[in-house]
């Protein structure tokens, strides 16, 4: 946890961690998916679950457990065929541009274009509490 999600006072650790924040669909699936998809952030959205910083480094690092958690989250997740997705990114940049854009529309009116995310500190924590 980095000094921007928690406060130590008096030797306590307090999270301030937001429970939820939303995020883009575009956001999201660039992290599944592996991809890095134009305007997507997710250096962002690995920032947030891991409870770090901000950083292409710690994307790397961090990056599978967020993804991991990702998945357990947004089970649907599952459901969206990517193959198509990691072909298009096989082409040139025109024609790549033009299916994503088609692709990333009809992912957005299957699935919506946002959707609230756990810290995964919290989301680990949640499915302990529902064990017992």
């Amino acid at each position: 946890m980095t000094a921007a999600a928690e406060r130590i006072i008096d030797a306590t650790v307090i999270d301030i961690t937001p429970s939820v924040k939303g995020f883009a669909l575009r956001d999201i699936l660039s992290l599944a998916s592996g991809l890095s998809l134009p305007g997507a952030d997710v250096h962002g959205l690995v920032a947030f679950l891991t409870a770090t910083d901000k950083s292409a480094q710690n994307t790397a690092v961090n990056g599978k457990d967020a993804r991991d958690c990702l998945m357990e989250q947004l089970p649907f997740l599952k459901n969206i065929d990517i193959t198509l997705l990691h072909m298009a990114f096989k082409q040139d940049r025109a024609q790549l541009d033009a299916h994503l854009s088609l692709w990333l529309d009809a992912q957005q009116k299957n699935y919506g274009d946002e959707h609230f995310l756990m810290p995964q500190s919290r989301w680990q924590r949640r499915k302990n509490s529902h064990k017992l």
